[in-house]
């Protein structure tokens, strides 16, 4: 017992000590990632934990000649490719170091701590990079290019500053001795020698391992040194140092740009910006000056630097400011610092500064000190006074700004007057960061800030810059841009833009993202992007060059737009509109139209819409253009509607094919319009006839006196028209009373005949026609006539409708109504009649003595009663409620009583009480029907309620109205009596229940808990509901407020601590949910209703209770998520309603807690014939259960149950396909009436029924033991009888040979079947248990791999090389040939002209096709048009030829192999996101299995795989070992790796590098054969081969031939002699050479079987079949090689969940959240619709058709070859694996059923019983994408766009088009022309034949 509680305890210490290094691994690991933005541009990240915020990046440099970018962060150096990925890394701290102590191995007196390494600089020179950190004294160190390998000798010269905040500026430049010298400007360290300078010239020499490296210049024979220092005194006794930002050469001088105090000895000075200056010639700096930069606008002034740029500008600022073209300017970002610090504030400004006017001001300060004035100016260094030197002077002016000092005096020199600017751009932020370019003659700056923005300034003139675009890089609480953190890329395209964790590659500009004129010249409201202009004839925003934009050279033509004001438009059209009954000549007056090449056959051509369209003469002019055309004939065009047909009146282009302006054009019907105002009330020349009512467009058939017109001169349009009009008077018609009414018009014409008005009311379904008299022109009589209507409503309007004449409608434009009222509706008593609209004149008739009978409400003069209206006292008074039906008995309820004939105003009530006890009237006085009032404090506990009623309109005898409720009123004193719960949270949110007596009296009730009230759920007579407020921790009284007035209570409520969740025991769950989660916490019991809640797709809420078990935990179910498309839920979307707790409704900040995952459901498979019979025996009885999906990863104990009828099946185990349990021993009860037991699984929400349980007796085993025994029997006889007969025939001797055989052949048998057996039990996820890091390829070299497979290196991925004179030549030529292929007629022509001909091979088809595909990746819209043609005429062709089926199963044709290539491009990322990851799975455990057992180091073959020709047929007894493996890197500690003893020293040095750098691309890898394995306890160098020769044969060295290696040895890897090995020496991870080829896996053979070496033929676990080497009784004894099939069945079962997984992912259109990419559906449904259009019935070729291209074209490829996309190294032995794989892949794609027998081949028959359900799963596929909706053209083309972009700059497009051309195009140009003027295109034959004849000479 003793010992269990040790071991327990020990147990307890390991598990507590892992989860600490795991936690500590998880704070200092520094994972990289490259991603892509939303704006699909690269991005590379440097991930951090926040508690280290001290990384970040700090440093960037670019390689101009190799495009490479070099950063430098903390800790890590890092070289990256120019779309950012990593080519790579170095480890470059932490190191033990102290400011004290010099470098290591150099003994210190002071602790060495842990120190991070801050990168200070990165200098270039030429093949070297000079690197240089904050440790080792701020020293640097050389590194290669190539890789970051160190070169040559440590440096511990003090250069850079060591402290962190410390900033230094470095640069190569020409030096005095005819070489280049590094110039090095440092603000001060914390440096053990005090004289290091802070701007100071260094040695460069060229050898690597000089001793003098980054030493001082000096000049020994004179004892000078090229530095300046900063005085100790001044350090130590003011704190003062130097901010160093930039630094640049210039002609033959080095500039600095630094801030620092201006006044040294002041302890809080202000600071200034200077710039430094040294002559390169100079070796003392006797040539040193400074002088003060200043930057205002105004009275601004901005004092300290930020960032600096110098740049050449553009030719217009140059000739409009003043400057020289070509002159270099400095552009310096200030701010305004804040007070008494350096520190900038969020004001800042730009000033820029001739380098020119700068070296002017020097010599200008030179001078006055040579002339005597003042002293030399340098506070901090030495003031002396200016002497006076003539001399000096006159050279200064002979030389001008190239003059360099040279002499020993006026040195160092310093001025007070600053070199002024005024600000070209001032704003609201930090600018830390700015470079500056010239783009054509414009000159353009970009900015980076503090908040991660990017700005774009476009440079006017030298006093301003306009910002024309802002874009938010980084959002939230992201990095700042850091300083001088924007370089550009060697084109200039684009530019790097370096944040504290991110490095952005953004284009200059983006102009294709605008796509109209004035979005694309109107950026920055109107300023506009430099870069981009409109190429009006081709409709895009492009930038200004001929292959962009055709004609754009030349501006004059119009051709590309650079201003708003130019943009083309159609200014007028005249006439504007015309009728639609004749065609008509029209004038377009437009601004900005391209002119055209005469010397072409294009022009312009007017479009009405879709209407054919019409020529066109055009007059063009210098600002404005006349485009003459005529419109379409009356017979083309179709009917108007509602008068007017609307049509898109455009330009178009022949050129382009393109509508290049166009605006709206009406054609109109004037007959159509059937109104005055419809007819006149708009643009078109239509006229009224008043008298003939219709419209028409010639008025001479009307009436002279009856025609309203709209033009000119004529009356005023539609105000002339007869119209009702509307003067703000309602006509109000009573019902049943006959009247007369008048209505307002306008224009009323005079009929000329007898026809008069008539008013006209419909409504109801019916038509109500009065006669109507003219009174006038304005006014109109209705006659009298009665109306009534059925509609239970007080009033009904009416529109009014006036006809005359025969039946002609007057215009009512404002929809005049009449309203019908009836007073007797809805106003069932006096009041409601009283309180109606006076306009009504409605009043109450009364009948004396009546009560109500006979009583109505009605006009006055309806009524023969008396007749009350107005304030009149209505009779009759009631009460028919009040609320609430009791109160407190000290008053102050609020009771609103309500009834009828409650007065019609506040005052009419007298009195009210209730109880006899007054009650004070308030606010809530409803005419009639409501009064509200207060009672009072009552002696009298019930008691009716009396309201007295009174008006002014009384006389003196009237008796007030009275009215009296029937129900009492009650005054009660609430009581209460218990609570339930009587404890909550702090944060409250408790549901408590109050019980007691009365607790629903008054109106107000208010529960007091601590302070805030208790907010009211609910209440009644005995029972108060209410929830918590937030408390504070205590016990408090409870009490309650009934209106206002406290009700003494003896009960107390306690806010207890509130509770905490600290974990849940699992984060993944079934869909289907149901799956108990274990919620550990504190304090859960004080929760009353504790709830789990999930959002879903951030629209969808999912709450579930949970169950409190203990103060410290509680069970919540899983969620159903099945209806749902989710795959996670993150830790923000998940979390607790833990009633008023706050804190953890999401769990975002509770950092153990992971999100939340869902996997796919399980499924349980029924018994066969449903029935299973249960065998009974001695042992203990198992039931199965077949399923798939049961684990997951989510499998816990206790989620699934399995009920026997009536009892349970106990200890359920899940495996991967399998659920096992154990049953009861007698058979259970039938819970259903069947005949046996049903089995039901219970998973978590789901439940199966799997089938009956059929227990079979013992009586029955026996049957089957005896026919067993018997068989036995027969088979020993039959053995027994040919051992006799062998007797008979053989002598003693080889009968025992034959027995010993047999035995051994046993035993070893047994052992093998025993060894299977185990090994089929693994747990898979043993074998990517260490799965880290997916190397996934770049995109295009992806790409290359599927495009040319034999070419990794293939030329497109180069620019065209051309030089000599035929170079502009060829570009325009490609150009032109670029022009035609983007040509559709030409393109297929070129494509079928190709495939015509004998000689184009097979290959060449594939090369053309890949070609194309390269050339066209900025327009995959287009190619994919081009696609579909090609495949349709395919299509037709197979067809014809009755070989449908064969479609795509040959790649035989361009067309197919574009098919692959289309698919390839657009399936990557899906594979990134998606399918890689299962993929790399599989390869992954593929090789782990393989390295588990022993691989023949010569033959490749393994202990494990799937192919039989690659499984060793032998027994080989190997041992597992763990040894510890130490890798290159100085500081990294040995790492535990397993071999075996049968290993040779070859794969154990591999298996070392796969443990070390399993996260590393396998190319950037060192290659083992340029390392050797060290054993450290001997001291020695571990060779696979030493020589050892046994005859013919040499067996390679192994573990086990050194017996001294036994477990927990060390093995270290080091360089093998002739290997430097440098540059892995500090890393674990790098860049390989590109000169190094792959190393080999553990699995790849490492020589052929017959590899023959000095004579000696070398074995390692297989010796090869010899005949000269077998002997007798030296034979190999080999088992039959069936034996050891069944080792492939082990190797299947290994990686079956991988294989499933895989095929899942690629056979699911909807696999766990993902969404099926639209290329997909999009080409099933193109091959759907021609199978259609040929009406090919049989599923089974369509279903080929499918199979073909999809499947087996592309993932059966990809599978074979996942090194296409992972950057891996695939052995033969991985890859004969893979191979079988992918056939069965095929297998399950194929239509027809493989008959397999005995003799089929093993890898057939490994995958046999998988192939049918792998069958069913790619008919689902099929018919679930056939099922889903018809992807649109739109969306298929927003898609390929988006493709487009993102990747358009991948592949050098011209390289891929010289390819095609001088390959294909020139070889086959003869029939290419003759097919295209065949194919009527002469214009494209004339053109290519022009293109072969201008590139005939360049060939």
């Amino acid at each position: 017992m003793e010992n269990n509680r040790s071991a327990s305890k020990m147990a307890g210490c390991i598990q507590r000590l892992a989860q600490t290094v795991a936690r500590c691994l998880l704070l200092w690991q520094l994972a990289l990632t490259v991603v892509t933005l939303a704006d699909r541009y690269p991005v590379f990240e440097e991930v951090y934990q926040p508690e280290n915020n001290l990384i970040k990046l700090k440093n960037m440099l670019l390689d101009q000649n190799t495009s490479a970018l070099y950063v430098g962060s903390v800790n890590h150096l890092y070289k990256l490719s120019p779309d950012l990925g990593i080519q790579a890394t170095i480890e470059t701290g932490p190191r033990q170091d102290n400011p004290g102590c010099i470098a290591p191995p150099v003994d210190c007196d002071y602790e060495r701590t842990t120190t991070d390494n801050i990168n200070k600089l990165l200098v270039i020179d030429q093949d070297r990079l000079f690197v240089c950190g904050s440790i080792y004294q701020g020293s640097c160190v050389i590194r290669r290019l190539s890789d970051l390998g160190l070169l040559g000798n440590d440096s511990y010269q003090e250069i850079a500053a060591n402290t962190p905040d410390g900033t230094s500026v470095a640069f190569v430049a020409p030096g005095p001795l005819g070489t280049d010298v590094l110039y090095v400007g440092t603000s001060y360290g914390q440096w053990i020698d005090k004289a290091v300078p802070t701007v100071s010239s260094r040695v460069l020499p060229v050898e690597n391992t000089g001793s003098d490296l980054f030493e001082i210049l000096e000049d020994a024979n004179n004892f000078l040194e090229a530095e300046i220092q900063i005085p100790s005194d001044f350090i130590t006794n003011n704190g003062f140092n130097i901010d160093y930002l930039y630094g640049f050469s210039n002609t033959k001088f080095s500039y600095f740009v630094a801030v620092q105090p201006k006044d040294p000895e002041h302890i809080q000075p202000t600071f200034y910006t200077k710039i430094a200056r040294i002559c390169q010639q100079d070796i003392a700096y006797y040539s040193y000056i400074e002088l003060p930069l200043s930057c205002k606008q105004g009275d601004t002034d901005y004092n300290v630097a930020q960032s600096a740029y110098v740049a050449t500008i553009g030719s217009a600022l140059a000739s409009g400011s003043g400057f020289e073209v070509g002159e270099k300017v400095l552009f310096v970002t200030f701010s305004e610092s804040r007070v008494d610090e350096i520190a900038p504030t969020e004001s800042s400004a730009i000033c820029m500064y001739s380098i020119k006017r700068i070296n002017e001001q020097f010599n200008d300060r030179r001078k006055e000190c040579a002339s005597g004035v003042g002293t030399t100016d340098i506070p901090w260094l030495r003031s002396t006074q200016c002497p006076v030197s003539q001399n000096l002077v006159d050279r200064i002016n002979a030389e001008g700004t190239e003059y360099c000092h040279d002499q020993d005096f006026i040195r160092p020199l310093g001025g007070n007057t600053p070199i002024a600017a005024q600000a070209i751009y001032t704003d609201n932020s930090i600018l830390s960061a700015i470079a500056v370019t010239a783009h054509l003659d414009k000159t353009v700056i970009f900015l980076g800030d503090q908040l991660g923005h990017l700005k774009k300034l476009w440079v006017l003139s030298h006093s301003e810059a306009v910002l024309y675009e802002e874009e938010a890089i980084l959002s939230g609480d992201q990095r700042p841009v850091v300083r001088n953190g924007i370089i550009f890329s060697p084109d200039k395209n684009f530019f790097y833009f370096m944040t504290e964790r991110k490095i952005h590659k953004i284009p200059v500009e983006d102009c294709s993202a605008h796509t109209t004129c004035e979005d694309c010249l109107g950026v920055g409201n109107g300023v506009g992007d430099p870069y981009c202009g409109w190429c009006s004839l081709q409709k895009n925003c492009t930038r200004r060059s001929q292959t962009e934009c055709a004609g754009s050279e030349d501006p004059s033509n119009l051709r590309w737009l650079g201003k708003l004001d130019q943009c083309i438009a159609i200014l007028s059209v005249e006439p504007p509109n015309t009728p639609s009954t004749r065609a008509q000549e029209l004038t377009l007056k437009t601004r900005g139209l391209p002119q055209l090449d005469p010397t072409t056959d294009f022009v312009y051509k007017c479009k009405f819409g879709n209407l054919p369209m019409q020529p066109t003469t055009v007059d063009f002019t210098t600002n404005t253009s006349s485009v003459r055309c005529l419109t379409p004939p009356s017979d083309q065009l179709p009917s108007t509607v509602q008068g007017f047909l609307r049509v898109e009146l455009s330009i178009h282009a022949t050129e382009t094919s393109l509508d290049i302006v166009s605006t709206d054009f009406d054609f109109y019907d004037c007959s159509t319009f059937t109104s005055c105002m419809e007819c006149v009330g708009n643009e078109y020349k239509c006229d009224w006839c008043i008298f003939q009512n219709k419209c028409i467009g010639n008025s001479s058939s009307c009436d002279p006196n009856g025609i309203v017109t709209k033009r000119e001169g004529e009356p005023n349009g539609e105000m002339a028209c007869p119209r009702i009009v509307n003067d703000g008077q309602e006509i109000l018609i009573p019902v049943g009373v006959s009247k007369r009414f008048s209505v307002p018009v306008a224009n009323l014409p005079l009929p000329k005949d007898d026809a008069g008005y008539k008013c006209v009311l419909e409504y109801e379904d019916s038509t109500q026609v009065a006669p109507a008299n003219r009174v006038s022109e304005t006014s109109l009589e209705c006659q009298p006539k009665q109306y009534d209507y059925t509609t239970d409503e007080n009033d009904l309007p009416v529109v009014l409708t006036v006809t005359w004449g025969s039946d002609y409608k007057i215009d009512n434009p404002d929809d005049l109504s009449v309203n019908l009222y009836k007073c007797d509706v809805k106003r069932p008593n006096c009041g409601d009649c009283l309180a109606g609209p006076d306009k009504y004149q409605c009043g109450w008739c009364h009948t004396i003595g009546s009560l109500t009978s006979g009583d109505v409400c009605s006009l006055e003069s309806e009524c023969g009663n008396t007749w009350l209206s107005g304030d009149a006292l209505c009779p009759h008074a009631t009460i028919t409620d009040f609320s609430p039906k009791s109160g407190y008995i000290r008053g102050g309820t609020n009771l609103t009583i309500t009834g009828t004939n409650l007065g019609q105003k506040v005052e009419d009530i007298r009195s009210v009480t209730v109880a006899g006890t007054n009650c004070a009237i308030n606010e809530g006085y409803v005419v009639a029907t409501q009064v509200v009032c207060s009672t009072q404090a009552s002696s009298q506990r019930v008691g009716e309620i009396v309201i007295i009623i009174g008006s002014g309109n009384q006389t003196d005898s009237e008796e007030p109205v009275k009215a009296t409720s029937e129900e009492p009123f009650s005054y009660v004193v609430p009581e209460l009596s218990s609570m339930s719960p009587a404890f909550g949270p702090a944060s409250g949110g408790t549901v408590v229940t109050l019980t007691g007596k009365h607790l629903d009296a008054g109106t107000d009730v208010i529960t007091v808990i601590g302070g805030p009230a208790c907010q009211l759920i609910s209440r009644s007579l005995n029972e108060l509901v209410c929830k918590t407020p937030s408390g504070s921790i205590g016990t408090f009284p409870v009490q309650m407020l009934f209106d206002g007035e406290p009700s003494d209570a003896s009960l107390d409520f306690q806010y207890k601590q509130d509770p905490a969740i600290s974990s849940l025991n699992r984060y993944k769950s079934i869909k289907s949910g149901g799956l108990e989660i274990k919620v550990v916490g504190t304090n859960l019991n004080v929760i009353q209703n504790p709830k789990i809640q999930f959002t879903i797709n951030n629209e969808t809420n999912i709450t579930l209770a949970c169950n409190i078990q203990t103060p410290t935990s509680m069970t919540c179910p899983s969620p159903d998520v099945s209806p749902y498309a989710v795959q996670a839920v993150p830790k923000a979307k998940y979390g607790f309603v833990l009633d008023g707790v706050q804190n953890f409704t999401t769990l975002k900040d509770v950092t153990v807690v992971q999100p939340f995952e869902f996997v796919p459901n399980p499924q349980y498979f029924k018994f066969e014939d449903g029935i299973k019979k249960l065998l009974l025996d001695q042992q203990t009885i198992i039931l199965e259960i077949q399923g798939e999906n049961l684990t997951l990863i989510t499998y816990m104990e206790g989620d699934v149950n399995v009920t026997i009828g009536d009892a349970v099946c106990k200890d359920v185990t899940l495996i991967t396909n399998r659920l096992t349990c154990y049953p009861p021993p007698t058979q259970p009860q039938s819970k259903t009436g069947t005949e046996f037991p049903e089995v039901v699984v219970y998973h978590g929400n789901l439940n199966f029924t799997i089938g009956q349980l059929e227990y079979v007796g013992e009586d029955f085993l026996v049957f089957i033991l005896i026919g067993v025994g018997i068989f036995f029997i027969i088979v020993i006889i039959v053995f027994i009888l040919c051992i006799s007969y062998r007797k008979a025939f053989a002598n003693d001797t080889i009968v025992r040979q034959m027995e010993a055989q047999r035995d051994q052949l046993e035993l070893q048998v047994a052992q093998e079947c025993k060894e299977t057996f185990a090994e089929l039990q693994t747990d898979m996820t043993i074998l990517t248990g260490d799965l880290e890091a997916i190397p996934y390829r770049e995109y295009h070299k992806y790409c290359i791999r599927t495009l040319f497979p034999d070419q990794p290196n293939h030329c497109v991925l180069k620019e065209l090389a051309l030089a000599g004179a035929s170079k502009n030549q060829v570009e325009q030529g490609l150009v032109m040939f670029e022009q035609l292929v983007s040509n559709k007629q030409f393109l297929l022509t070129f494509i079928r002209s190709l495939e015509a001909q004998k000689g184009f091979t097979q290959k060449d088809k594939s090369n053309v096709a890949s070609l194309i595909m390269v050339a066209l990746q900025g327009k995959m819209d287009y190619s994919t048009s081009i696609l579909k043609v090609l495949l349709k005429d395919l299509i037709e062709k197979h067809v014809e030829k009755d070989r449908a089926r064969l479609l795509m199963r040959r790649n035989e044709s361009v067309a197919e192999k574009m098919v692959s290539n289309w698919l390839s491009f657009l399936l990557y990322n899906f594979i990134r996101e998606k399918a890689g990851e299962p993929l790399f799975k599989l390869f992954y455990g593929i090789k782990q299995q393989m390295e588990k057992g022993p691989v023949d180091a010569i033959t490749g073959e393994a202990r494990y795989g799937l192919s039989e020709v690659k499984v060793i047929r032998q027994q080989i007894n190997y041992t597992v070992m763990t040894i510890n493996a130490i890798g290159l890197s100085k500081d990294a500690g040995p790492v535990q790796v397993k071999v075996l003893d049968f290993d040779t020293i070859s794969q154990v040095k591999e298996k070392i590098l796969d443990a070390l750098y399993k996260t590393t691309p396998y190319s950037h890898r060192p290659p083992r054969e340029e390392l050797d394995l060290e054993w450290k306890e001997e001291g020695r160098i571990l060779q696979d081969d030493d020589c050892k020769t046994e005859g013919e044969w040499r067996r390679l060295n192994m573990l086990c031939n050194y017996p001294g290696i036994v477990d927990g040895a060390t093995l270290a890897l080091v360089p093998k002699q002739g290997f430097t090995m440098s540059i892995y020496s500090n890393s674990k991870h790098f860049a390989m050479p590109a000169a190094n080829s792959p190393a080999r896996s553990v699995t790849t053979p490492m020589l052929s079987p017959d590899v023959d070496i000095n004579g000696t033929k070398l074995w390692h676990l297989v010796k090869p079949s010899d005949s000269d080497y077998h002997k007798s009784g030296d034979k190999v004894h080999k088992m039959m090689a069936e034996i050891y099939l069944p080792r492939l069945l082990t190797t299947k079962g290994v990686l079956q969940t991988f294989v499933d997984e895989l095929f899942e992912m690629i056979f699911s259109v909807n696999h766990r959240g993902n969404t099926l990419p639209i290329c997909i559906k999009y080409l099933f449904d193109l091959l759907d619709d021609q199978a259609r259009h040929h009406n090919i019935q049989n599923q089974d070729v369509v279903h080929s058709w499918k199979s073909n291209s999809l499947p087996l074209r592309f993932w059966v490829n990809l599978i074979k070859n996942p090194d296409i996309i992972f950057d891996i190294y695939k052995s033969e032995t991985v890859d004969a694996c893979l191979s079988i794989i992918g056939q069965t892949l095929m297998d399950a794609c194929s239509v027809s059923d493989h008959h397999l027998t005995k003799d089929s081949s093993s890898s057939r028959l490994l995958y046999a019983k998988d192939i049918p359900k792998y069958k069913q799963w790619v008919g689902r596929y099929f018919e679930d994408i056939k099922a889903m909706p018809a992807i649109s053209d739109q969306d298929m083309s927003a898609m390929l766009s988006e493709h487009s972009h993102a990747h358009q700059y991948d592949f050098h497009t011209h390289t891929a088009l010289n390819e095609l051309y001088f390959y294909y195009a020139i070889t086959y140009k003869k029939q290419i022309i003759e097919d295209l003027e065949e194919n009527d295109y002469p214009n494209l034959a004339e053109k290519f034949s022009t293109l072969c004849d201008q590139l005939n000479n360049t060939v």
